[in-house]
């Protein structure tokens, strides 16, 4: 139920996402109450007598046939599966679009993004189909031999419906993740990283203190990163997704992929509720990442550049697309603070600048000592 009413909530933030489903609801309806008289109605809208007013008017009065024509059980249940109708295509919009703009950012053809969407299951897609062909016939009356003339069809009809409700608003909550195992991660050759040790996951507690975000404030480094609209963004090495759920509020329109090579950290991630309420954001672990090659129009690679290996830095770069830009934001070693890493287990603005070149990266813009008091900022763009 949780589920239910958390998925209802991101449906509804979006106007049009209700209309598809009014639009479906009232489809249904009209199919179910016209169906019994389809030749009436081909006849009526077919006529050369009978103007436009007339046609709409014999039409709308037609849909009296819901009181005269139906008996209060065949009523209930069409306009029960009309309402039903309408929520799990408004569900299903919202799922399908999400998940087409995040796998087309991941570079992933029309075919398998086809195929992928059949892992929302017959009970949700195949339900707005076979229920609605159910449930209208039922309540149509096509099968007078039936103990309730064919209304049973239209109770199974419903319960596909609702099924699929609930299995539709159970993958909308389950944020688009690509898991795998530790050993299946980005190269494990730590060589060339500042620091070779990697974060440990029992500190990760420190990763959602908000004392964060008054040194490196969220509204700053999505200026920065200056986003392309509908673009899609990489929050390399995102933790426990502080920033990347900042940055999915901030950005509707983008595209944001999460991703980590620590299992442990995105577990924290998807436990967030602002993670399950937003619908432009992909959980990714492990060589999932590979995925998105040239894909990425923004990396944010924050925090991480100390701890990252040569083989690893040059398979960021592959992210990104022909265009695309990187931002690093690291501790910098030159600046004395309170809080971060010993500093001599990261770098200095010209150190980290001389490693990103070295890796193939063109360095377009190096800030120390400004805008975040105790990091420095890199943007670079792959080399020619």
């Amino acid at each position: 139920m949780k589920e239910l009413i958390s998925a209802s909530k991101k449906v509804l933030s979006r106007p049009w996402y209700p209309l598809i489903g009014v639009v479906a609801g009232l489809l249904l309806l009209l199919a179910a109450i016209w169906l019994p008289n389809l030749s009436f109605i081909g006849s009526t809208l077919t006529s050369g007598y009978l103007s436009f007013g007339e046609k709409f008017g014999i039409l709308a009065s037609s849909l009296s046939a819901l009181d005269t024509n139906f008996t209060p059980l065949s009523r209930t249940l069409t306009v029960t599966l009309a309402v039903l109708f309408a929520v799990d295509a408004a569900f299903l919009a919202f799922y399908l679009r999400t998940r087409f703009r995040l796998e087309r950012s991941a570079g992933i053809g029309i075919g398998g993004i086809i195929l992928g969407l059949l892992g929302v299951g017959c009970a949700s897609c195949g339900t707005v189909v076979a229920s609605a062909f159910l449930g209208a016939g039922a309540t149509a009356g096509f099968l007078d031999i039936l103990p309730l003339k064919g209304q049973e069809f239209g109770f199974l009809g419903v319960g596909f419906m609702a099924f699929g409700i609930l299995l539709t608003a159970r993958k909308i909550e389950q944020p688009l993740a690509c898991d795998a195992d530790d050993a299946a991660m980005l190269s494990d050759d730590r060589h060339g990283a500042k620091q070779h040790e990697r974060f440990n996951p029992s500190h990760a507690t420190g990763l959602d203190d908000a004392s964060r975000f008054a040194y490196v404030p969220p509204d700053d480094v999505i200026a920065a990163l200056d986003i392309p609209h509908g673009g899609t963004i990489i929050d390399f090495g995102t933790g426990t997704g502080t920033y990347a759920i900042a940055i999915a509020q901030r950005r509707p329109d983008a595209a944001v992929v999460a991703f980590d090579e620590q299992s442990a950290m995105l577990e924290r991630m998807r436990a967030k509720p602002e993670s399950k309420m937003l619908g432009n954001i992909a959980i990714v672990s492990g060589g999932g990442i590979g995925n998105y090659k040239n894909a990425a129009d923004r990396i944010l690679a924050l925090n991480v550049l100390h701890e990252l290996g040569d083989a690893a830095l040059h398979e960021l770069k592959d992210l990104l697309s022909a265009n695309g830009e990187a931002l690093f934001i690291d501790w910098n070693a030159e600046v004395d603070r309170p809080v971060g890493p010993p500093a001599d287990h990261v770098y200095s603005p010209k150190e980290a600048a001389a490693r990103l070149t070295d890796a193939g990266f063109e360095v377009r813009e190096v800030k120390g000592g400004k805008g975040f008091p105790y990091h420095y900022s890199i943007a670079a763009r792959p080399g020619a």
